[in-house]
């Protein structure tokens, strides 16, 4: 791509090149956490949030195992994430349709292509 870029563009100081590498299941882990581990509403709620944070590591997990490694970007996970933003349960329990879905468009973008 950058060889189809004007030279002024690309220039040091006005692109910026370097490819980002999609995200680990780790990261994903820690992207789902991140959207769905909301600041406290206050002290009496405490336990309550205590028990849900354990839940939802429970939940992060097995959400980011269903995601295959090197497949979506940050960018994807969050699309759909977002999809299901105060329901973590129901965003674990479409994620498997979800990633089947992908996968089947892109064996039938290869096979159409053939």
């Amino acid at each position: 791509m950058p060889q189809q870029l004007d030279r002024a563009l690309i220039r040091p100081g006005h692109v910026d090149l370097h490819r980002s590498e999609l995200p680990s299941r780790e990261e994903l882990k820690h992207l789902f956490l991140s959207l769905y581990s909301g600041g406290g509403p206050g002290e009496q709620e405490k336990q309550k949030i205590e028990d849900e944070k354990e839940k939802l590591q429970e939940l992060a997990g097995g959400f980011s195992s269903y995601l295959p490694e090197g497949r979506f970007s940050i960018a994807d996970v969050q699309g759909f994430l977002l999809q299901y933003k105060r329901e973590p349960e129901k965003a674990c329990e479409n994620v498997v349709g979800w990633v089947e879905e992908d996968l089947g468009v892109d064996d039938e973008q290869t096979t159409n292509t053939e």
